[in-house]
């Protein structure tokens, strides 16, 4: 079991990533990092452009991180606690 600020390290560090791979109109993209195949889906919230929901995913779903990102104000808020193994999410803190 990993601590708040760990879990929220987790977070922040792979939607940090997936927003600075962002083409800035794709729908979904994969990304590497730590030697892990993150795909990531991405979501207009309202289809106007202010607030995109990123969702990284690494494997079968073995590590799952969600966030909104506000394009305006640059801020990125991680929706709840990354899921999956914990053996994976060790990589990202």
């Amino acid at each position: 079991m990993f601590s708040p600020k760990k879990l929220d390290s987790i977070s922040q560090t792979l939607l940090q990533a997936a927003i600075k791979n962002y083409d800035g109109s794709s729908n979904s993209f994969v990304f590497e990092l730590h030697n892990e195949k993150c795909n990531v889906e991405v979501h207009d919230t309202w289809q106007d452009g202010y607030e995109l929901r990123f969702t990284v995913t690494i494997g079968n779903h073995d590590l799952e991180v969600s966030g909104f990102y506000y394009l305006q104000s640059k801020k990125l808020e991680p929706i709840g606690d990354p899921t999956g193994k914990q053996e994976i999410a060790k990589k990202f803190i």
